[in-house]
């Protein structure tokens, strides 16, 4: 099983991801430390990795990631630059998408650059405003948990999704 937190920079996917998979002793597999260092190295450098190394990134991914999810329950934190990973994955592997979403820019924005890491960039910030107005299309699923919530009442909400065996 595979249980994927979804979101905007700064909604919280890993901090979550890794809670959760500790409490329920699940396989962490967090996107933003799957990324060869390479990209996060031009990242820092302000350079904008083109979004075709990325889907190229996520494929491969993608492949390491279905087996493991078919021999034990992964919570999965990241994102999709569109629906046919997702699909993918849903087609081979039972699924659990949980949308972590705000309309509380503001929020997102301290949370994003309040971080020293690979995206607390220029780069992140071009990035960031340029899927604003888009976020929603990155969604997967019908499950959509505000994570301008307390931590730990997000963390309770995705909980509740996960089927407890």
């Amino acid at each position: 099983m595979l249980v994927g937190l979804l979101g905007q920079m700064g909604a919280g996917k890993s901090t979550i991801a890794a809670i959760i998979a500790k409490r329920m002793s699940f396989v962490l597999f967090d996107m933003d430390y799957e990324r060869p260092e390479e990209f996060r190295e031009r990242n820092r450098r302000g350079e904008v990795v083109p979004a075709s190394e990325v889907k190229e990134y996520q494929r491969e991914m993608v492949a390491r990631l279905i087996p493991l999810a078919k021999s034990q329950t992964v919570v999965f934190a990241g994102f999709f630059l569109n629906d046919e990973l997702p699909k993918k994955i849903e087609r081979a592997v039972e699924t659990i998408w949980i949308n972590l979403v705000t309309n509380n820019r503001t929020l997102l924005e301290q949370r994003v650059f309040a971080r020293e890491c690979h995206f607390a960039t220029p780069v992140a910030k071009a990035i960031f405003d340029a899927n604003w107005d888009r976020r929603h299309e990155f969604e997967f699923g019908t499950i959509r948990i505000d994570c301008g919530q307390p931590l730990e009442k997000v963390v309770r909400d995705c909980l509740d999704w996960i089927p407890h065996t």
